[in-house]
C-alpha cells in the first residue's frame, strides 16, 4: 500500500463482491451481452472448494442483479 501510495482502509470480502460484480455487469454489457447470455456463462464457473463455490454463487447473483 504505501509503495503504491493507496490510501484508505481494506475493502470487506462483501464490498469487493460487489465492485466485481459492477464491473464484470459492466464488461459483460460492453461485449453486448443480454442477462440470459451472462447467465450461461456464469453457470460455467464451478470449484471444488466450498468456501469459492458459495462465493461464485454470491458474485453471480450480484452480477445479475447488475443487469
Amino acid at each position: 500500500r504505501e509503495r503504491y501510495g493507496i490510501n484508505g482502509k481494506k475493502l470487506d470480502r462483501h464490498q469487493r463482491l460487489e465492485i466485481t460484480a459492477k464491473i464484470d455487469a459492466a464488461v459483460g454489457k460492453l461485449y453486448g451481452l443480454n442477462r440470459e447470455e451472462m447467465t450461461y456463462i456464469l453457470d460455467k464457473f464451478h470449484h471444488a472448494n466450498q468456501e469459492t463455490e458459495e462465493e461464485l454463487r454470491t458474485l453471480e447473483k450480484l452480477i445479475l442483479k447488475n443487469y
